[in-house]
């Protein structure tokens, strides 16, 4: 599948406007990249993330969410960003960037046993495919305009 830029606090507000503000980094439950230790939010992404806030010296707090409330609340508030989000078409104009974080790929999955196997994505066209719900891949341009995919709320 089609390689994906995942970005290192995606669709984040503009530094610079931020520094004497507290920025909200928001989240969701997606191992390996962000996930709960205890009370703690942790992950490949997220000690990347943290680290990077670090260095550069910017307060913040994170905060852990179903992501489709993470996305709607950077929307509205310039110090509110989200990570880790992948950069596609569909957002890109809606949010600034910094990236990349690392590089990931999208996969089709099925249920064990299923005699649904597909090879390729042209193959695939003729299933139903879901996605979580406001994911990247509700995008038909990243899943390879597979028709009729829905996002599971």
């Amino acid at each position: 599948m089609k390689k994906l830029i995942l970005s290192a606090v995606a669709l984040m507000c503009f530094i610079g406007a931020a520094n004497s503000a507290e920025i909200t980094l928001t989240t969701e439950d997606y191992k390996p990249y962000n996930f709960m230790t205890g009370d703690k939010i942790t992950g490949i992404g997220a000690d990347q993330v943290f680290e990077l806030m670090k260095r550069a010296d910017v307060p913040y707090k994170a905060e852990m969410m179903q992501w489709s409330r993470a996305i709607g609340l950077a929307e509205k508030d310039a110090n509110t960003c989200v990570f880790t989000a992948s950069h596609s078409t569909e957002r890109d104009k809606r949010f600034a960037w910094v990236e990349p974080l690392f590089v990931d790929r999208t996969l089709l999955i099925r249920k064990a046993g299923s005699a649904i196997a597909p090879k390729s994505v042209e193959e695939a066209k003729g299933y139903r495919i879901g996605t979580q719900a406001k994911d990247y891949t509700g995008g038909s341009a990243q899943v390879g305009r597979l028709p009729d995919h829905r996002s599971c709320e």
